[in-house]
């Protein structure tokens, strides 16, 4: 999708009517104190089959293991559909959408899209979701999201990979 970089991004530039709304979550989340924010994309409900298998916590765990005691300042931000799946992660003190307050009518989904087009390291599921949130990025250092083959989370470029892995099921 390289080549198309321009008029993709130019698609999901934002309005000046979210800027309040963006001004209170960058606040909240200290976007503009020197955090290194890094996030996470847990998706569960609509998730469990085929191409859309799960991904184990441990690999997500076990990258920020080897991550967190690199970072100034670390806060963890998981974006999911599925709030559970936090309790996994409460070494890290992680912060979700519950914890940005205004949620969009109609679009509550979109606080996690924008945290993850935000954070200095991302990691995602096998979804088309957060692999958009990732083309979106301009800040990451890099981006990782789950291998099926390798039984981990491996790195990708956005504008250079597949959308979503395939594997036979």
């Amino acid at each position: 999708y390289a080549p198309w970089r321009r008029e993709f991004t130019d698609l999901f530039r934002l309005g000046a009517k979210l800027a309040p709304v963006i001004a209170r979550w960058r606040h909240t989340l200290q976007l503009d104190a020197g955090i290194t924010l890094v996030a996470l994309h847990l998706r569960r409900g609509d998730f469990g089959a085929n191409e859309f298998w799960i991904a184990p916590e441990a690999w997500y765990l076990t990258w920020l293991e080897s991550l967190w005691p690199r970072l100034e300042r670390p806060v963890l931000y998981i974006a999911t559909d599925e709030p559970a799946v936090l309790g996994a992660f409460r070494a890290y003190a992680p912060l979700d959408a519950s914890h940005l307050g205004d949620a969009l009518p109609g679009a509550e989904f979109f606080a996690d899209f924008y945290v993850l087009t935000q954070a200095r390291h991302v990691a995602i599921s096998n979804s088309s979701f957060s692999f958009a949130a990732s083309m979106l990025n301009e800040r990451a250092a890099g981006f990782l999201r789950p291998e099926k083959s390798s039984q981990r989370l491996a790195s990708f470029n956005p504008w250079a990979a597949a959308v979503m892995l395939r594997y036979p099921s």
